[in-house]
C-alpha cells in the first residue's frame, strides 16, 4: 500500500503541469475540509457500497450524540 504521504509529497513535488496543479488544488481542499470538520467522506465510494454509507451514517449520529 502507497502511503499518503508519499503521494503527497510527489504531488506537491510535481512539475508545474495541469495535472500536478489538480492534484495540489484537490489534495488542499481536501485536508483543509479534514482538519476543519474532523473528518473526509469519499462520495463515490459510499455511493457505489450503501451498506456502507449506512454503516458510516448510524456511526456519525452514534458520535454526534455523545
Amino acid at each position: 500500500m502507497v502511503s499518503l504521504d508519499l503521494v503527497i509529497a510527489i504531488g506537491y513535488r510535481a512539475q508545474n503541469t495541469h495535472r500536478a496543479t489538480q492534484f495540489r488544488k484537490w489534495a488542499t481542499k481536501t485536508l483543509k475540509q479534514h482538519i476543519t470538520q474532523g473528518y473526509t467522506i469519499n462520495e463515490s465510494i459510499l455511493k457505489k457500497k450503501e451498506g456502507l454509507y449506512h454503516q458510516v451514517l448510524a456511526d456519525i449520529q452514534t458520535l454526534a450524540s455523545q
